[in-house]
């Protein structure tokens, strides 16, 4: 039987303030930006098709509705440990079509959708997901080293 503790529940190392709340991160259009290493809680977070967020480091999100990547999404060095989302509440994940992300997914309550031609390299947890045609979802072992927040109970 496996444990999936709501993001809120979540054991800490130690004790630190919830990051502030922020509203909602869209990304339009064409836009480009940097995000710097930190943790960041959002209502919803949406990077729009033929845009581009960079992250500089690793970045911890709290997104309580929707996480949505439509345009691109470079995770520092590529790797999946250095982005965490973390879905509070029931909520949408969406990776759009032809899109390559590189996180550490954890939403035991929410819905996920992996749309085609494209492919996630991390780890997903989900109370639901789809994985359209030719969509790869790709474990990173690396991530074994630290919890993500599921356990097994016995």
């Amino acid at each position: 039987m496996l444990s999936y503790p709501p993001v809120e529940n979540l054991p800490k190392k130690q004790p630190k303030p919830k990051p502030k709340h922020s509203g909602d991160f869209k990304l339009h259009k064409g836009a480009t930006t940097t995000l710097a290493a930190g943790e960041y809680r959002f209502h919803k977070f949406q990077i729009d098709k033929d845009s581009t967020l960079t992250l500089n480091g690793e970045v911890t999100l709290f997104i309580e509705d929707e996480f949505k990547i439509d345009g691109t999404l470079i995770t520092y060095l590529n790797k999946p440990g250095n982005l965490h989302v973390r879905m509070v509440k029931k909520g949408k994940i969406k990776i759009g079509k032809d899109r390559s992300v590189y996180a550490d997914i954890y939403g035991p309550l929410a819905k996920a959708k992996i749309e085609k031609n494209s492919q996630l390299f991390g780890a997903l947890i989900a109370k639901e997901f789809k994985v359209s045609d030719r969509a790869d979802l790709h474990y990173d072992e690396s991530l074994n080293e630290r919890q993500v927040g599921a356990a097994l109970v016995e």
